[in-house]
């Protein structure tokens, strides 16, 4: 066979490729996604039923910001990092800072004795596991061809992503605004995931 024949056997073998979705794409599937899962979560678990009252408090608001731009952050952070040579330092610093100025807020408050009661917390780590899981195998999912070559990272920052929702669903459903409640067991479950997500991401990228 000579060249030109090669050429053209494998042109008619070829098939189109589908082009890769933006990152800012993928970030709008996500946010619906999560909005659906978050209205189930409230669905099946319930609201509390002094949520107004307590998001006029500031301990409140400050948490819900951190876990908002921790959650839209890493999840971006993903789809960016799942794309080959896209390695901006922001892009991995931002959920990283923002994790660790959301920690750095509650031990500051638990420092000036405005800890309260930690009470106990089990339904609130299930919460967050609930909403989680899925969300962290949505991100995969979205960026499973793009994101073989940065698995690790990737998969860091999507169980950053998902349990920040997840911490999200449970400052809703939650009734224990206390800052020490918060500190343990709101704010180490999304470390301990995040956690969990950097030994997932080395066994998927050592596959």
């Amino acid at each position: 066979m000579n060249t030109d024949d090669l050429i053209t056997q494998l042109s008619n073998e070829s098939e189109p490729v589908n082009p890769v979705d933006s990152p800012l794409k993928n970030l709008i599937k996500w946010s619906l996604v999560s909005l659906f899962c978050l209205s189930g979560a409230f669905a099946l678990f319930g609201i509390r039923d002094d949520y107004y009252s307590a998001m006029l408090k500031p301990e409140v608001i400050i948490q819900v910001i951190f876990m908002v731009v921790l959650a839209i952050s890493s999840a971006l952070s993903a789809f960016l990092l799942s794309i080959p040579d896209v390695h901006k330092t922001a892009t991995k610093v931002t959920p990283l800072l923002t994790l660790a100025g959301w920690g750095l807020y509650l031990f500051i408050k638990i420092l000036m004795g405005d800890g309260g009661e930690i009470g106990s917390g089990f339904s609130c780590i299930r919460d967050i596991a609930f909403l989680g899981l899925p969300i962290a195998a949505m991100i995969l999912f979205i960026v499973r061809v793009q994101a073989k070559f940065n698995l690790f990272l990737t998969s860091i920052f999507a169980g950053l992503s998902a349990a920040a929702l997840g911490a999200i669903s449970a400052q809703f459903i939650c009734h224990n605004d206390a800052i020490l409640h918060l500190f343990f067991w709101h704010y180490l479950p999304v470390v301990g995931i995040s956690l969990l997500a950097v030994f997932i991401g080395k066994k998927l990228q050592n596959q």
